[in-house]
């Protein structure tokens, strides 16, 4: 799957500790080794032996010396506009792919800069379909690319979402606003995305003659303060690798931190979903056979970031853009862009304008309501080192 195009959505933030100089870590009490050498100033891996092959897997984050990408892999399509969560009510069907395609096409881009990669946002088509839409909103660079279509979210009344609000120098876990949008729309975050506290985990409310929830593998992240600059700046991210409840998960990771408390801990995607690599594609946690995701986070180091050529992923061939909505175009370019063009029969139609208001490179929107329909068009994007790439042959509809 090496010919899918990777799109990096970028959220580079920063941590430290002043009580240690090394940053956060957890204390030696608690049983948490390192692993192998995937540890530095920019956090580290551990791992707490729980009997047999079972293990629990911190993950710690400073960064000021990484960076973390939200990885996406385009759009099959922008779906029916049936969104539950915002008014705005955008829902298209992501493209999924498996950890190991994925970790090469982020390894193909940042090289020996990439520390890890680990799946994200919870979706709602099985995991072995190639495309789905997201369960909860996602917002890049103040754009909302998804309002969310789980029937487990406020609208089912018991189920109300938080968001993980972040910057380039900080990061904020607030409750979610689903009648108006209100909380995606603070300009200061123009990268969101919203999911269930654990306490709102439908493997508690709907299973409540279980103590502590349904048992499954659990993936829970939450962001700490760690240093005397206003903000959180420090992601923490807790998982296991084998079965248990979500309650017991959430109390051992309150135990790393006395600022860890039940309303700031949030759940990724987890179940037969979780999975993370190392800095050399090694699986730490693998996921069940065939899984595929629409969403992972990467961490990379801080640094020059190699040149390449622009690349285009969607529309995709034989798609119908309709011309009565805005259109998501994914691209991946370390270089600035100079023109999207748009080309029908090969022949220069005109140059497309973004109205988005995108806050890192990755995301074109288009509004395509000037098109004529009709066959056999192509987008065509230039670099201003003059790379050029296009689209496959899309159709344009009322």
């Amino acid at each position: 799957m090496l010919h899918k195009i990777l799109v990096t959505v970028s959220m580079i933030l920063c941590c430290s500790q002043s009580t240690l100089p090394q940053g956060f870590r957890p204390e030696p009490s608690l049983g948490y080794r390192a692993y192998e050498h995937d540890s530095g100033d920019w956090g580290g891996i551990y791992f707490k032996e729980r009997g047999g092959t079972k293990r629990l897997v911190l993950q710690i984050y400073d960064l000021k010396f990484c960076s973390m990408d939200f990885l996406l892999f385009g759009i099959r399509t922008m779906g029916t506009w049936d969104g539950l969560y915002n008014p705005d009510t955008v829902n298209p069907y992501f493209d999924k792919i498996d950890r190991d395609s994925a970790y090469a096409l982020y390894k193909t881009m940042y090289d020996d800069k990439v520390i890890s990669m680990t799946n994200g946002a919870f979706f709602e088509a099985p995991t072995e379909t190639s495309y789905t839409k997201l369960a909860y909103p996602l917002q890049y660079g103040g754009v909302l690319l998804a309002s969310g279509g789980s029937p487990f979210g406020p609208r089912a009344g018991k189920y109300p979402l938080q968001v993980l609000q972040a910057n380039d120098s900080s990061v904020e876990i607030r409750d979610y606003d689903y009648t108006n949008g209100s909380t995606m729309r603070n300009a200061a975050f123009p990268n969101q995305v919203a999911t269930l506290n654990y306490l709102n985990h439908p493997n508690i409310k709907e299973f409540p003659g279980i103590a502590g929830g349904y048992k499954t593998r659990y993936h829970l992240l939450t962001a700490l303060d760690c240093d005397t600059t206003p903000g959180n700046e420090t992601i923490v991210i807790l998982s296991s690798n084998y079965d248990l409840s979500i309650c017991e998960l959430a109390a051992e990771l309150k135990r790393l931190h006395p600022s860890i408390t039940d309303g700031h801990i949030l759940t990724l995607d987890g179940g037969s979903s979780i999975s993370l690599k190392d800095r050399r594609g090694s699986d730490i946690i693998a996921p069940e056979r065939g899984v595929k995701v629409p969403m992972y986070f990467g961490f990379r180091l801080r640094g020059k970031e190699p040149m390449n050529a622009p690349k285009i992923m969607n529309p995709r061939r034989g798609e119908v853009v309709h011309a009565g909505h805005p259109y998501y175009i994914f691209y991946s370019s370390k270089d600035e862009i100079a023109q999207f063009m748009l080309y029908q029969d090969d022949t220069l139609q005109g140059t497309l304008d973004d109205i988005g208001v995108a806050f890192h490179r990755g995301l074109f929107v288009w509004n395509p309501s000037g098109c004529k329909p009709g066959a056999h068009y192509q987008v065509k994007l230039r670099s201003a080192s003059a790379y050029e790439t296009r689209s496959e042959y899309f159709i344009v509809d009322k």
